[in-house]
């Protein structure tokens, strides 16, 4: 006989099916799966979405983990009802710019990044990140001694740079711009 159902939370159902000793589990291929976790981690996410055709994940109110695993989920067209979470990134982690700029356009949730330490992408892209900065609603909440590294090489405006610095107290390594335009 094979199991039907299986029940549990949605961290211990990914374990059990990537059990090899475990036999007669759906596969879940073709099948949708519905998460039923409030929160979940952004690499359980893109777990179930190797599994099954569609994870719906309406009920999911907080994503956590990296900021580049968290824009795999938002980039997935295997996973459906997000837009509207909050998003907590994982401590010590390093986020580029344009993924914390694309998850911020991907919820109207608050984006908690405070527990990132640097930010790398272009002087814009930063500048993006700066821009949207908040405590509450659809921003990205940042700490205050985040390091940010400017890449890759080019040119970059003096003012993006003064309004990153005027965010952080961290350190800005700038050494790949070539080129500073504006005053």
């Amino acid at each position: 006989s094979s199991i039907k159902i299986l029940t549990g939370s949605d961290a211990d159902k990914a374990i059990v099916r990537a059990s090899s000793g475990i036999t007669g589990l759906p596969d879940g291929r073709g099948d949708d799966y519905i998460v039923t976790d409030t929160t979940i981690s952004a690499g359980e996410l893109i777990s179930l979405d190797s599994q099954y055709e569609t994870v719906i994940a309406s009920a999911v109110t907080t994503i956590t983990g990296t900021a580049a695993d968290i824009n795999t989920v938002y980039a997935s067209s295997g996973i459906s009802g997000l837009g509207n979470e909050e998003i907590t990134l994982s401590a010590g982690s390093v986020a580029a710019a344009a993924d914390l700029n694309i998850i911020n356009a991907a919820t109207s949730g608050l984006v908690t990044a405070t527990n990132i330490t640097a930010i790398t992408g272009t002087a814009l892209a930063v500048k993006a990140v700066i821009d949207a900065e908040a405590d509450t609603g659809n921003a990205i909440n940042l700490d205050t001694d985040f390091m940010v590294t400017i890449t890759p090489a080019g040119t970059a405006a003096a003012a993006d740079l003064n309004a990153i610095s005027a965010k952080t107290t961290g350190n800005i390594t700038a050494t790949s711009v070539t080129t500073l335009t504006g005053t």
